[in-house]
């Protein structure tokens, strides 16, 4: 079963690849796949199709939209690694997750980031993902707050991330 690290801003210099890395290497002993993917490598379009994709089949117009339907589709479970963003998430990521259906049912867990932890970024994913896809989200998250030099990676964060893994894990076993 493959897993999914989606690294959710766009921005140049972002702390999320620093974040996203650091989530593979905590996890790269697990006996399950995991694969980092950075939104900002993906020319994911505003959602402008008159059909939405719960209703699209799996079958999208956009050639772009579809090539990352068939991404999403490929993973088991997900972790969000997702910044705050005037308390909520980020619209490049919320447009990549509501242009695809593909996330329907999946189990997820999040790793945000913040001035407060990114818990308000963690409290938007929590509301959009249990709506009409659905998803599964871990009871646990991993909030680090941000200090001079990006986001605090330490043994504390090391700790909540090894938790919210293992129930992401559990989920699919």
């Amino acid at each position: 079963m493959t897993i999914g690290i989606i690294v959710g801003s766009i921005r140049h210099g972002r702390v999320g690849t620093r974040v996203g890395q650091w989530v593979a290497e905590q996890v790269a002993d697990s006996a399950f796949d995991y694969e980092l993917v950075e939104l900002a490598d993906w020319d994911i379009p505003f959602a402008t199709t008159e059909v939405i994709p719960a209703m699209a089949g799996g079958t999208y117009d956009d050639p772009r939209v579809q090539a990352w339907a068939d991404k999403v589709a490929g993973f088991d479970a997900f972790v969000f690694v997702t910044p705050e963003y005037n308390r909520n998430v980020p619209g490049p990521f919320k447009n990549a997750f509501d242009s695809v259906a593909e996330w329907k049912g999946k189990p997820v867990t999040f790793v945000a980031y913040g001035s407060g932890g990114g818990r308000a970024a963690i409290a938007g994913w929590r509301t959009t993902v249990t709506g009409l896809l659905a998803m599964d989200p871990t009871a646990s998250d991993t909030a680090l707050t941000l200090g001079r030099e990006g986001a605090v990676l330490d043994d504390a964060a090391s700790r909540q991330l090894r938790t919210a893994i293992a129930e992401l894990e559990g989920k699919l076993s």
